[in-house]
């Protein structure tokens, strides 16, 4: 040990952060007791932020002997006990994530905190420390080749870890990123770190940082390893996949956000970046840009391809319903976005509140929502439509008529006339009711019993519209019970049995089967057998399938140099040049506001000083470039424009 001694004594010069001579430090002995230092050991080095705490001696510190490294025995949670052999220091991997997180020893069995965390951004103690271990650590294990065995076997370990990594976050997250890049600096393990960095810059869809960094390796091995990763998609594509679509592993982090906006901000995408775009949009939750992409996508993907990422889709659509349908069963109502999801059937949260039959529940979902625009169709399941009706769902369900009315009134449109009819009659008859009262005129009276028959006939006729739809509801249930239609008759069942809901979202974690009906995948349970094209999954594993093409050969598309252009992309730039015309727009008609003359961007002179003229060239403009009529959602701002150059020709009339 007394080499040991020896190199820890001109070691710890060459570190202003720790104390270089413990033992000369106020109540040494003090020292001794708290961290239970035998007394035949002599303190050569103290790790502690005295500059950052008043606390020298309150468990922030760690000792240095001849013997061993000793931290504060009141921390019971860091390992068993507070004393680390320095015989025993080359069996770990010494770590620290960043410049003030806690000093780790890490191999396979343990994982001791050996330095504490700190606040102080200048504090690099725990820095220095993991330097002074290290090197220490070369001196031990010198040429031993046991010690040497030991120590790579905890960095060996470590890159297992790291590589389990992949499967569970998609990329390296900061402390696994971290930890690469110490193993790597240990040269021990160089390759397989490499690999590890280049499957990473793959993963976030960096592709100059991936060549950048295979321009950084040299050596045979370097180049060698360069040569096997210039195809990138065919070494790492189908992993990385196979890594996304298993929801049940994988846990989305906030390090794939890169990922994302990498590919998402892309003028052009090979079909590789777009199926890995498709996937994070699906985690992302951003159906909108998904059905784009998918749209611009789908006719040259391979129908496996296709296949995968509906059935992932469809699971993940199931699994974010979880949490809507738990909630709606403590008769807690959905928030924020959480209203517009739906799952793998199509069914959203008033159909769960309709299915779990719960009338107050239901009338709560329809009074915090506008179900009155929603298209209740799944994408072209023709004959399924009708059981998508909220109102047709009501009427298998309920016999309550004061119910169905109210979600016939809160969800159909051709109501809202008759509902705001109701509203002004009721405050037409209590204006009138109570003037007959403060008034002797008989005219109020009379008013108020007109209104009040009115608002009879009317509520008449909503009541007679009720009754007539929901006769035509199950007229429509018997008719599809009759032809015997595999996914409507299923779809029916759905809504008026809890249990089949509850088994869809709950049974199907691991273990189900995603039929295909036209263009909607659904997960049910995997012993429900359909009369329809199904994946069966297992275990999270793909067992059996009869989807048309999928054991089929198909060409390789990684070596394509064909790609498209990304619709955000595209949309974008729309965005943009709508803005520049909406902004060219609004300065020349502040000029006409302010001075009354005008380069007329929109409107023609003749409009100028004709206000039938001017209503007239505002109405075709409309027709033109309304976002409804041209379908460009971005035309909005030409709108915007259109109505303040009016306005400023208006104010140009009326000088």
């Amino acid at each position: 040990m007394a080499a040991i001694a020896d190199f820890l004594r001109n070691e710890r010069r060459a570190y202003g952060s720790l104390s270089a001579d413990p033992s000369r430090l106020e109540n040494a002995d003090r020292y001794y007791s708290e961290y239970l230092i035998p007394a035949g050991e002599t303190m050569l080095v103290y790790a502690y932020s005295s500059r950052f705490s008043s606390f020298a001696m309150e468990g922030s510190g760690t000792i240095l002997t001849d013997k061993a490294l000793y931290f504060h025995p009141s921390h019971k949670d860091w390992a068993d006990g507070n004393r680390i052999d320095y015989s025993d220091l080359p069996k770990y991997f010494v770590f620290q994530e960043n410049s003030l997180d806690t000093v780790h020893l890490i191999n396979a069995k343990e994982d001791i905190t050996v330095f504490g965390r700190t606040v102080a951004p200048n504090d690099t103690t725990g820095q220095e420390l993991v330097r002074l271990l290290r090197r220490l650590q070369k001196t031990l294990i010198g040429v031993n080749t046991f010690e040497r065995a030991q120590y790579q076997a905890a960095e060996g370990w470590l890159l297992d870890c790291i590589g389990r990594s992949f499967h569970s976050y998609g990329v390296l997250t900061p402390y696994y990123d971290a930890l690469l890049s110490d193993i790597a600096a240990e040269r021990d393990f160089a390759s397989m770190a490499a690999l590890y960095r280049a499957k990473n810059y793959y993963r976030l869809c960096s592709t100059a940082e991936y060549f950048a960094f295979l321009d950084t390796l040299s050596g045979k091995d370097g180049e060698k390893l360069k040569s096997a990763l210039q195809k990138p998609d065919q070494r790492f594509f189908d992993e990385y996949i196979d890594d996304l679509s298993t929801p049940s592993v994988f846990t989305f982090t906030n390090s794939l956000l890169k990922t994302y906006s990498n590919l998402r901000s892309r003028q052009r995408l090979t079909m590789a970046e777009a199926i890995i775009l498709l996937y994070l949009c699906v985690y992302m939750g951003d159906t909108a840009y998904y059905e784009d992409l998918y749209r611009a996508a789908s006719g040259a993907m391979p129908a496996r391809q296709r296949i995968f990422l509906s059935v992932f889709r469809a699971r993940q659509k199931n699994e974010r319903m979880v949490k809507v349908y738990d909630r709606l069963l403590s008769g807690i109502l959905p928030e924020g976005k959480e209203w517009n999801l739906t799952d793998s059937l199509g069914l959203d949260a008033l159909h769960y509140a309709l299915i779990i039959k719960d009338s107050g529940l239901v009338r709560k979902v329809l009074s915090s929502a506008d179900f009155t625009t929603r298209d209740r169709k799944a994408g072209g399941v023709r004959p399924g439509d009708q059981t998508y009706d909220y109102f047709f769902a009501a009427a298998m369900i309920y016999d309550d008529d004061a119910l169905l009315r109210d979600v016939y009134v809160g969800t159909r449109r051709q109501a809202r006339p008759l509902v705001r009819s109701l509203k002004r009659l009721d405050t037409l008859i209590d204006i009138n009711s109570r003037l007959s009262l403060s008034d002797s005129d008989p005219a109020y009276r009379e008013r108020a019993d007109e209104f009040l028959s009115m608002r009879k006939e009317i509520a008449g006729e909503l009541d007679a519209r009720v009754q007539e739809e929901k006769k035509k509801a199950r007229e429509r249930a018997r008719t599809i019970y009759d032809s015997r239609h595999t996914f409507a008759c299923y779809l029916i069942s759905v809504l008026t049995d809890p249990d089949r809901i509850f088994a869809n979202l709950a049974e199907t974690a691991n273990s189900c089967r995603i039929y295909r009906y036209r263009d909607v995948c659904f997960v049910t349970p995997a012993e429900l057998i359909l009369d329809l094209d199904y994946v069966l999954i297992q275990n999270n594993e793909f067992t059996r399938a009869s989807f048309p093409g999928l054991e089929e050969e198909e060409a390789s598309f990684f070596d394509s140099a064909e790609t498209f252009e990304n619709p955000a992309f595209a949309k974008k730039q729309r965005e943009k040049t709508a803005e520049e015309k909406a902004t060219e727009a609004g300065a020349k008609t502040r000029a006409l506001g302010s001075g009354h003359t005008m380069l007329h961007r929109f409107f023609t002179e003749s409009a100028d000083s004709d206000v039938k003229e001017l209503k007239r060239q505002y109405r075709e403009l409309l027709k033109k470039f309304h976002p409804d009529v041209t379908g460009n959602a971005a035309d909005a701002a030409i709108i915007r424009a259109i109505i303040e150059e009016r306005a400023a020709i208006l104010d140009a009339m009326t000088g």
